[in-house]
């Protein structure tokens, strides 16, 4: 089953060690670049609400909503397709 759950200390250093797809780099920006942009967006007094999808107790990719609106997406290719080769 595929969840979303807070970033918290407890998960935050899982979310950041994955990486974002050799194709996917081009549109989308990896976790710890869009996890600053939600950390400077709340402290700048806005809203950014970062989670991370997990695949049972996998973590496998982040979302980040701010202002209603989802800013960014990525997602672990070698975990959600169960292949070490795919990115």
């Amino acid at each position: 089953m595929v969840t979303l759950r807070k970033i918290t200390a407890d998960n935050l250093w899982d979310i950041v060690a994955l990486k974002v797809g050799e194709s996917q780099r081009t549109f989308v920006a990896d976790n710890t670049r869009s996890l600053l942009e939600a950390y400077v967006a709340i402290t700048n007094g806005g809203t950014a609400l970062p989670f991370g999808i997990y695949a049972g107790e996998v973590p496998v990719g982040a979302v980040i909503v701010a202002d209603d609106r989802v800013l960014a997406v990525t997602h672990n290719r070698c975990e959600t397709d169960g292949l070490a080769t795919a990115h």
